[in-house]
């Protein structure tokens, strides 16, 4: 599983929208070994602090039950709020 945040027009010298021009980030990604998308928490390019959207999530940890954490949020996040 991986964060996916996002503050720059480019990223690795590509550009940071997807195909239909939607900046990329605010979501956690679960990868195949070749990097396939194989679940995305979040919604792409959507900040938010609700029960479906991230604002700045920055690592994933997977406990044993299966159950999935994010550490959400960080100053300055695309809502200003300071929550942490």
């Amino acid at each position: 599983m991986v964060s996916d945040v996002n503050d720059e027009a480019t990223v690795l010298g590509m550009s940071a929208k997807n195909a239909e021009g939607v900046l990329r980030g605010q979501e956690v990604l679960k990868l195949s070994p070749s990097g396939k998308v194989l679940m995305m928490l979040g919604k792409e390019g959507v900040a938010g602090n609700g029960p479906d959207t991230f604002d700045r999530p920055t690592g994933v940890a997977i406990g044993r039950n299966g159950d999935i954490f994010v550490t959400d949020g960080h100053a300055p996040n695309a809502h200003n709020s300071g929550a942490w």
